[in-house]
This record gives structure tokens, sequence and C-alpha cells, in this order.
């Protein structure tokens, strides 16, 4: 039998992080607790756990500073290998097809309407 993975989409509030102490405290098992609230396992784990939750908080903080680190160092790299991610969510997802189309729309929008050519206040 899988273990319970639940409803990966939900947020957890502060009175449901005291139930899960709550409930822990009286003995009950880390799926026990996810079935009742409706949530993943890892979610009541990564509640309870400080330890766990400091750990994931500075792993989520290191992959981002090399993230970005990783760009600036090959920028022609990550030029072409962005270029070829976007050409490839274009073509198979059309989810992201239409957000393109919008943005590129609402990009072109206000370029017109600004009175400047080549005004770069907007960001773009």
């Amino acid at each position: 039998m899988k273990p319970y993975r639940g409803n990966h989409n939900k947020k957890t509030t502060e009175e449901m992080k005291t139930n899960f102490k709550q409930m822990r405290d009286s003995g009950a098992t880390y799926e026990k607790i996810a079935k009742h609230h409706d949530v993943s396992i890892t979610c009541v784990y990564y509640h309870l756990n400080e330890k766990r939750r400091k750990q994931a908080l500075e792993n989520e903080k290191r992959a981002r500073r090399e993230g970005r680190a990783w760009s600036q160092r090959n920028p022609e790299k990550y030029k072409k290998w962005n270029t070829e991610y976007q050409a490839d969510r274009y073509k198979n997802d059309p989810e992201f097809r239409q957000r393109m189309i919008t943005h590129v729309k609402n990009y072109e929008t206000r370029k017109k309407e600004s009175l400047i050519v080549g005004d770069n206040s907007d960001g773009y």
C-alpha cells in the first residue's frame, strides 16, 4: 500500500500547525495527522521538525543563489539554454503559449503608448 500523499496545494494555517503538534504529542503518527488534515506526510513532518524546516530554507536559498550565479557566470550558455527551453515550452504547452502571446501583446501595447522612442522607463 502506498503512503498517503494528501493535497499538495492546500495552505497550512497556524491552527493546523498547532493541531499537528497536539496530535503528535498525543501519539498520532505522521500519516494519521496527514490524513486528518488532507495534507502530505512531508508537510506534517516539515512543520513538526524545526531542524528539517531550517535545512529546507537553506537549500532553497542556496539553489536560488547558485542559479543566479550560473546564469551570470555563463551568460551565453544561459541565453542559449533559456531560448531552447522557452521554444520547447511554447511548442508543447498550450497554456504557456497563450501566456507568452498575451505578454507580447501587452509589451507591444506599452511600447506604442510610449511617446518617446526607446523610453526604457517600463523596464523593457
